[in-house]
C-alpha cells in the first residue's frame, strides 16, 4: 500500500496527453474512490477534490494509487529487474539472503551495459537495478547508471538501499545522478525493532543518513530522485506504522507499506502461521502475468523474483540475447504448464504463497 504526499503530486504534464487518457481509463473503474492516481512521475489523474480536502483538514497523506504506462512488446520483457550486485552489508530477518547459494558478486560493468542495451533496443517500461544486494556497493554503480540515461527506452529507473553506506559523498552523487525512484529501507521507528531485523546495521546511523538526504535533496530544490520511504508489514513493528507515516510522511513523496513476502520455499521465519503449502494447482501467477523478468549478477535470467536462487533459470545473457530466451523451449515449457494449471510441478512453485502478490 502507498501513500502520497500531496505536496509531491504534479499538475504540469510530460506524459502526452493520450497516454493519461490511456491510463485514467485503465484504472479508474478499479482504484477506489478514496485514492489519489497519477503517473509514475506524480502527475496528477484523478484526485484533486481529494487533494482540496486533505489540505483544509492538514492532512499530507492520501492513499496513491501509481498508473505505470506498460509497453506491449510481444514475447519480450515489460519490466526488469537488474541485478547489479548480490553482495550487501546487512542480512535482515526477513530477506532470502539467508539461504542464498547463489554467487555473491558485483555483475561485470560490460555484461551489464550490454544486457541493457540489449533491452533498450527492444524497450521495456521500467528497470529495477537491484534485488538481493546492496546496489550502491557496486564500484561502478552511477557509471551504469548514466549508461541508462545515455541510451533511454527503459521506463523509470529504480534503485535501495538500506542506508548503511549513504553517507554525505553518495548523497551528492544520488543527487546530481538521480534515478528516477529510490527506495529507502526504513524497516522500523525503534532501535529494539530495528536490532531484529538488521542486527548489523545501526538505526541511528541510517536514520540519520536518510533524513540528510532528504534535506539535502530539499535545499537543492530537487525533484529526482522521487523518495519512497518503506516498511514491511512484519508482526512485531505493526505498531510503529503510525510513527513512521507521522515522521516520515512529512519528508519523502512516497510512504509505503508492503507485504511480508513469505518466500515459503525457503524462508521458514517467514512463515508466520508456521504452515507450509503444498500446491496443487495454481491458476493465476501475478508474476508470470506481468512479465516482469529477473537477471542475476551473472547474467542468468529468471521469470520469477521469488526464484531467488535460480531453479527456474531460462538462459543467460552471456550466451544469448533475451529474445532468444523468452521464446527458448525453458520459459516456453513453464508457460505452458501455467496455461494447463501444471505450474505446480515445478519446486519453487509447490510451496509458493507470493504468487497472488
Amino acid at each position: 500500500m502507498e501513500y502520497i504526499n500531496i505536496n509531491s503530486v504534479k499538475r504540469e504534464f510530460t506524459t502526452p496527453e493520450n497516454i493519461r487518457r490511456e491510463l485514467l481509463a485503465k484504472f479508474d473503474k478499479i482504484t477506489p474512490g478514496d485514492h489519489v492516481i497519477t503517473t509514475d512521475n506524480l502527475e496528477l489523474l484523478r484526485g484533486a477534490d481529494l487533494i482540496e480536502a486533505a489540505r483544509k483538514k492538514g492532512d499530507l497523506l492520501l492513499p496513491l494509487r501509481r498508473a505505470s504506462y506498460i509497453q506491449e512488446k510481444g514475447n519480450f520483457p515489460k519490466r526488469v529487474i537488474l541485478e547489479v550486485t548480490s553482495i550487501c552489508n546487512s542480512d535482515c530477518s526477513m530477506c532470502p539472503r539467508k539461504a542464498l547459494v547463489r554467487k555473491h558478486q558485483h555483475m561485470d560493468t560490460d555484461l551489464c551495459k550490454k544486457i541493457i542495451s540489449g533491452l533498450s533496443e527492444t524497450g521495456i517500461s521500467g528497470l529495477w537495478l537491484m534485488n538481493l544486494g546492496e546496489p550502491l556497493l557496486h564500484p561502478d554503480f552511477f557509471d551504469i547508471v548514466d549508461f541508462c540515461r545515455s541510451l533511454g527506452n527503459l521506463g523509470p529507473l529504480w534503485a535501495s538501499t538500506n542506508g548503511k553506506i549513504f553517507n554525505a559523498e553518495m548523497q551528492e552523487k544520488m543527487l546530481r545522478r538521480p534515478v528516477d525512484f529510490f527506495n529507502l529501507s526504513v524497516n522500523a521507528m525503534s532501535k529494539e525493532s530495528y536490532k531484529k531485523i538488521s542486527p548489523n546495521l545501526d538505526f541511528y546511523e541510517t536514520q540519520n543518513n536518510f533524513r540528510n538526504f532528504i534535506r539535502r535533496k530539499r535545499e537543492l530544490s530537487r525533484s529526482k530522485p522521487i523518495v519512497r520511504a518503506q516498511m514491511i508489514e512484519i508482526p512485531y513493528v505493526l505498531n510503529e506504522f503510525d510513527a513512521f507515516r507521522k515522521e516520515f510522511g512529512p519528508l519523502v513523496d512516497i510512504l509505503a507499506f508492503n507485504k511480508l513476502e513469505k518466500f515459503s520455499q525457503d524462508i521458514e521465519e517467514n512463515n508466520i502461521d508456521g504452515k507450509l503449502p503444498a500446491n496443487t494447482g495454481i491458476e493465476r501467477c501475478n508474476r508470470l502475468e506481468r512479465q516482469d523478468f529477473i537477471i542475476f549478477s551473472d547474467g542468468s535470467v529468471t521469470c520469477c523474483d521469488t526464484d531467488f536462487n535460480g531453479r527456474l533459470v531460462i538462459g543467460n545473457l552471456r550466451e544469448k540475447s533475451m529474445r532468444e530466451i523468452v521464446n527458448g523451449d525453458k520459459y516456453q515449457r513453464i508457460m505452458g504448464q501455467y496455461r494447463q494449471g501444471r505450474l505446480h510441478e515445478n519446486a519453487p512453485c509447490s510451496r509458493c504463497r507470493d504468487y497472488m502478490l
